[in-house]
């Protein structure tokens, strides 16, 4: 035999591995890791549920486009009209079973109480930096689609223990407590305002006078005695955040949660006659200034036609 020929024959019979050895470290199975999992499988059950979402609200664009060309004002169509009214109900209703969006966030849902029940939430607040990360994110996703649906409370169970899990999260407790005082929840606040004293105090800009003004709106609703003067107080608030010059994100979201404040004061029993803002002027302001911060981050959006906002976004 040659050298060359005994030189690959020796090769050969290196390169190959015993029976019952792995032929390759490539083939080693790498343990399933179920946070990893539900993080995949939540992102990817709240995009299908987006994507459903808008092949539902395109369908029903275009419905009522075709009605708005055959009735001139939409609103006749329902003045006295229970017939057309239910037949909307209904091509919602199939449109919805259709295109499946409400499965697909349920599923999310509760895949999230799946990951929360299984790992618990001081597991996953020991997590490493990006892991937990991607956790918060994909608790907030899904309580973002709930409170799209008009499924408050779940959201908000959802929004307290990302923040639980991050243990420091201020633009996720800065909608918590929005929600708090547009629910009146005062309980709930109260008790995320007193776990925020036992921490440090957040450089986040803007959070703390947030937390001081939410304190101010529940201690008026929770402590009956000086309601006038607190209620003057918020009015005060009101008028200080107005007529600040300096137009920052933090202050439109401090100005929509003092409108909605002022919105429930003249609700309260035992306030007495006092130059209060009228309840239905604190929710249109409140509603232009939520329609400033959607459009700072979508310029073309409009609420008469959001779909020619996504248009216009989906084509630059």
């Amino acid at each position: 035999m040659s050298r060359s020929t005994r030189s690959s024959t020796r090769t050969r019979e290196e390169k190959s591995p015993a029976r019952g050895e792995a032929k390759s470290s490539d083939c080693v199975k790498v343990p399933p890791d179920p946070v990893t999992d539900a993080i995949t499988s939540i992102n990817g059950l709240v995009k299908s549920f987006v994507d459903s979402a808008t092949e539902v609200q395109t369908y029903m664009y275009s419905e009522f486009e075709s009605i708005s060309q055959r009735v001139h004002i939409l609103i006749h169509m329902f003045e006295n009209n229970r017939d057309g009214f239910e037949n909307i109900c209904n091509q919602v209703t199939h449109a919805n079973n259709k295109y499946k969006n409400c499965q697909f966030l349920w599923k999310a849902a509760k895949q999230w109480q799946k990951l929360i029940k299984v790992t618990s939430i001081s597991s996953l607040s020991t997590l490493d930096t990006k892991k937990k990360r991607d956790v918060c994110w994909a608790g907030r996703k899904v309580a973002a689609s709930l409170l799209f649906t008009g499924n408050i409370y779940p959201a908000l169970t959802i929004l307290k223990e990302v923040i639980e899990i991050a243990d420091h999260d201020p633009p996720t407790a800065i909608i918590l407590l929005s929600w708090f005082v547009r629910s009146s929840e005062w309980e709930a606040m109260e008790t995320l305002l007193e776990s925020d004293r036992q921490k440090k105090k957040s450089n986040f800009e803007g959070f703390e006078e947030l937390i001081e003004l939410c304190t101010d709106i529940m201690e008026f609703h929770s402590i009956p005695k000086g309601r006038d003067e607190k209620a003057i107080k918020l009015m005060t608030k009101w008028t200080m955040l107005n007529e600040v010059t300096d137009r920052k994100f933090q202050l439109f979201e401090d100005q929509i949660i003092v409108l909605g404040a002022l919105f429930l004061v003249s609700k309260v029993a035992g306030i007495k006659s006092i130059n209060m803002m009228d309840p239905l002027y604190c929710i249109d302001l409140a509603f232009q200034k939520a329609e400033v911060i959607v459009k700072s981050r979508w310029t073309g959006f409009s609420c008469d036609k959001p779909l020619d906002g996504l248009n216009t976004k989906i084509a630059n």
